[in-house]
């Protein structure tokens, strides 16, 4: 039901109420993945990652084997600051085989570099550039963390 009325939110382009119901959702115990994907994404575009963070969070718990869930909890754990959480969703993402290991080294490099685990970030650079040789972003951190 909750679903149903979002998504009529939706198409009437009354956000703030789809996201209002699966907040709503969320909170009675509800455990649909692609629902609490619909509410995370809601949350990220009114501004409130920290609440999307929390949303997906909560997905590690449901739907552990989501790489893409993983990835974004990733994107918004480093937005925030939270190098740890990053460092493991992003380790997360690398342990189920991703369709692109480049840049899934290359997020978890980044993510050690900031934790100023700088051999680890190289490692890991290593790693991207092995899947992908041409892999520009990889190239240009391990040619800053060389220096």
């Amino acid at each position: 039901m909750y679903e149903l009325l979002a998504d009529a939110y939706v198409q009437q382009k009354n956000k703030p109420a789809a996201m209002a119901e699966l907040e709503t959702y969320a909170k009675q115990g509800g455990r649909t993945p692609a629902t609490l994907k619909q509410l995370a994404t809601l949350l990220e575009e009114a501004g409130r990652k920290k609440d999307a963070a929390a949303a997906l969070d909560r997905l590690n718990y449901i739907a552990p084997q989501d790489e893409e869930m993983h990835r974004r909890l990733g994107d918004l754990w480093m937005d925030q600051g939270d190098v740890a959480g990053a460092v493991r969703e992003y380790q997360a993402v690398l342990a189920q085989k991703p369709l692109d290991p480049a840049a899934s080294h290359y997020n978890l490099a980044r993510a050690l570099r900031t934790a100023h685990k700088t051999e680890e970030a190289k490692e890991q650079l290593l790693l991207s550039l092995e899947a992908a040789p041409g892999y520009r972003p990889a190239q240009k951190m391990l040619l800053e963390l060389s220096r």
